[in-house]
């Protein structure tokens, strides 16, 4: 009879421990996934206050032929030396103050309802030679969107505050990687 108080004793305190353990499983599980959803880690891509895709990346070609180009993704930035078609690699991270800025003249300019090209207007057409083309992709919140334009003309006028932030990054870059200037030029 003692036997049986004594198994019934461990039997309600395995069940009251199991009970425990269950409930702290649940509860940490729950606190952790409440967690995952406000907590901002635009690395990780982890949804911020619900909402999901967060991700930012940029691709900008440049110049005569496009051949300067930062890729955000790639963290690659790609100088156009052009003599003899020469290009020079470098490695290029974003840093996030300068993401930042650039989110802030994505949303300003409406950058995701711009037509991919851009056409003039009015019946006399500008031409420039050499032509300057600029091809900017930009990825935010699981969005895409794709323009091309030319330097002159003012085509480039609806994503102009988004190229002036770029160029000022990749300037101040340049001046840190102490890339050279081009030795010679597009005529």
């Amino acid at each position: 009879m003692e036997n049986e108080k004594i198994g019934t004793k461990d039997k309600k305190a395995t069940l009251i421990i199991f009970a425990l353990v269950a409930t702290l499983v649940i509860a940490t599980s729950f606190a952790l996934w409440s967690f995952t959803v406000w907590y901002s880690d635009n690395s990780q891509g982890i949804a911020v206050n619900g909402t999901t895709g967060i991700d930012f990346d940029i691709y900008y070609s440049f110049g005569v032929g496009e051949k300067n180009v930062l890729d955000s993704a790639n963290n690659l930035y790609v100088k156009d030396m052009i003599c003899n078609g020469e290009t020079q690699k470098y490695s290029f991270v974003l840093a996030d103050e300068d993401k930042e800025k650039i989110k802030q003249a994505v949303i300003a300019s409406s950058f995701f309802d711009l037509k991919e090209t851009y056409e003039q207007q009015g019946d006399s057409k500008v031409l420039c030679s050499p032509s300057t083309t600029i091809t900017l992709t930009i990825t935010m919140d699981g969005k895409t969107n794709t323009v091309h334009r030319e330097e002159c003309a003012g085509s480039d006028a609806d994503i102009r505050s988004i190229i002036d932030i770029l160029n000022q990054i990749i300037q101040k870059r340049e001046d840190e990687f102490v890339i050279k200037e081009p030795e010679c030029g597009y005529i």
